[in-house]
């Protein structure tokens, strides 16, 4: 494998450029930029602590009512989940927001 691939930000930890990883981290970032521990998080969006920690973890292939209802509770579209952004050399996740919606 080429040495880009294997330093990749748009990797995770494990080298894995799945789309489970990538929706992982942009949920664990955000939800902590909004300051929610993962307690109160699970109650607004209405999920069970260890489905989020998988969520979180890359390790669970999720339905897409469980995608929207993250979404929802961290206010970006779910597409915006899927997006690895790289900004100063690590992946981070900003609203690619089109409507500006807050």
């Amino acid at each position: 494998m080429p040495s880009f691939y294997q330093t990749s930000p748009y990797m995770n930890d494990a080298g894995d450029f799945s789309a489970s990883a990538i929706l992982g981290r942009n949920v664990h970032r955000l939800r902590e930029m909004q300051g929610m521990n993962k307690k109160s998080f699970c109650l607004m969006v209405g999920i069970s602590r260890p489905l989020l920690d998988k969520i979180e973890k890359g390790e669970s292939d999720i339905r897409i009512s469980y995608v929207q209802k993250l979404a929802e509770g961290l206010s970006v579209h779910p597409f915006e989940l899927f997006i690895p952004i790289v900004i100063g050399g690590e992946t981070s996740t900003r609203s690619l927001n089109p409507f500006n919606r807050p």
